[in-house]
């Protein structure tokens, strides 16, 4: 039986490769910088005639 002995470089190349990094290639995992979030743009108010005392319509 030489299946494990045929497939055992197989494992030395690759020891671990879920989760396992032991070349020491992959980049740390540290705390990651929050994105800071785009500004929200502000409600900009209806640039419209004002309000007459008479018009009922655009009285508040």
């Amino acid at each position: 039986m030489s299946s494990y002995r045929d497939s055992a470089p197989l494992y030395d190349m690759f020891p671990a490769t879920v989760g396992a990094d032991p070349a020491g290639t992959a980049p740390t995992p540290g705390p990651r910088p929050t994105p800071t979030p785009p500004p929200v743009p502000r409600p900009v108010p209806h640039p419209g005639p004002p309000p007459r005392a008479g018009d009922a319509g655009q009285r508040a």
